[in-house]
């Protein structure tokens, strides 16, 4: 009899195990997805930024995201965060999310620019929207508006 509670005890655990493994690998992939690749503008012309939510930011309780934006044969990297403080309503036609972003992205010489912003995914559009302010850090003064557009 003790022989068979050790088997179940251990068929128990191994069960165990897989949910514990299957759970981490279930959250894991909710960080797998596909970047979202976005038409970037301000008045330095038009160009790509890509977001990719890649962590949970227990600070925010939002993502942390991985930005790249590639402008006038320019590639500035850099990281932040995604909050959702507008959850669409599934009973109201056109509502939409609505989350702010915070990210900084570093130019080729070493400075730092911090964008601040708004971005809407559905509505009346129906597609994802964004727009905010960018300043570079530690000089305080706004430099320029951005938009982004699906």
């Amino acid at each position: 009899m003790h022989t068979r509670q050790s088997m179940r005890q251990k068929t128990l655990r191994a069960v165990a195990l897989l949910g514990v493994a299957i759970a981490a690998l279930s959250a894991a992939g909710a960080y797998a997805a596909i970047p979202k690749v976005l038409v970037y503008q301000d008045s330095d012309g038009i160009g790509q930024i890509t977001i990719t939510p890649f962590a949970p930011d227990p600070a925010t309780g939002g993502d942390k995201i991985q930005v790249q934006l590639k402008q006038n044969a320019n590639t500035f990297s850099g990281t932040g965060y995604q909050v959702r403080i507008l959850e669409a309503d599934p009973n109201v036609p056109d509502s939409a999310n609505v989350d702010l972003v915070n990210f900084n992205l570093r130019d080729g010489f070493g400075r730092t620019f911090q964008f601040r912003g708004r971005l809407q995914t559905g509505g009346i559009i129906g597609k994802l929207i964004g727009s905010g302010r960018y300043t570079q850090a530690s000089v305080g003064n706004d430099i320029d508006q951005w938009t982004i557009r699906e």
